[in-house]
Formats: structure tokens, C-alpha cells, sequence
């Protein structure tokens, strides 16, 4: 793979990422924080790369 396409991957990824941590925001907003950490958590098992 070229360089140009691993940079959109890069970009993708990092705009999905964004996309993921202002979903926890508003999950955080809108119930409580032990909810929100619920979905956290239940996301962070379901994907180990998710520290």
C-alpha cells in the first residue's frame, strides 16, 4: 500500500476515533456517569485495543 492510502486510512481511523469519544460524551450528558462507564467498558472488552 502507498503512502497516500495508508495516510487516509490514518485520517479515517482518527476522524472514527473522534466520531467514538464524542458518542461517550453524550452518553455521559444524557445518563449517568456509572452508565456511561457501563458502555465503556462493555466497548473495551469487546475491543481489547481500546485502552
Amino acid at each position: 500500500m502507498g503512502i497516500k492510502e495508508t495516510y487516509l486510512l490514518d485520517k479515517l481511523s482518527l476522524i472514527l476515533l473522534e466520531n467514538k469519544q464524542e458518542l461517550l460524551r453524550i452518553a455521559y450528558g444524557r445518563m449517568g456517569f456509572d452508565c456511561a462507564r457501563a458502555i465503556a467498558l462493555a466497548n473495551m472488552k469487546k475491543d481489547p485495543t481500546n485502552a
